[in-house]
């Protein structure tokens, strides 16, 4: 088999062809499938890619009101994947993009906070600074959703100076 990006060639059609159909229950099944076909390639990044997926059904479902209770299983699911096999990258990602913007979805902005709150420290401890990244962009998030600018601008020049200063990824 090829590889692209080092993923197996295989692997990521069959990514491709979930994508199309995220928002249909049909996924579900389809994310369990790519998981196994990433796990017989030994690929994680692919795995975590393919809980991912099976998290954006939920989350992208337009009856996204209904959906609360996946949404936060999910999360769960995907952060104990990512820490048990060493990336963070999606552990911040389903806390920050998924959960808690969740949460501004569904105007609970005090838990929002929490979270982003318990993130940042989180990411701190760690030293993971794309992760502190991430953390400030929710934070922007909630304080604009708040409307309280002036903190809203503050996280956002914080998350750019992190960019600048360790020239991260985004």
């Amino acid at each position: 088999n090829k590889k692209i990006a080092e993923v197996d060639s295989t692997t990521m059609a069959y990514y491709q062809q979930c994508l199309k159909v995220v928002s249909k229950p049909i996924v579900i099944s389809m994310a369990d499938t790519l998981f196994r076909m990433a796990g017989d390639v030994g690929d994680k990044r692919m795995q975590a890619v393919a809980l991912c997926t099976k998290l954006d059904h939920y989350y992208f479902n337009s009856d996204m009101e209904h959906q609360r209770d996946s949404i936060l299983e999910w999360t769960k699911r995907i952060k104990r994947f990512a820490k048990e096999t060493n990336q963070p990258k999606y552990y911040y990602f389903v806390w920050a993009s998924r959960l808690i913007n969740h949460y501004l979805y569904r105007k609970e902005y005090n838990i929002a906070l929490i979270e982003a709150e318990n993130m940042l420290k989180e990411a701190e401890k760690e030293d993971y600074k794309e992760g502190v990244a991430e953390c400030y962009s929710a934070l922007t998030n909630i304080y604009i959703a708040k409307g309280i600018i002036e903190k809203a601008d503050e996280f956002s020049q914080k998350e750019i100076e992190m960019f600048e200063k360790h020239d991260l990824d985004r």
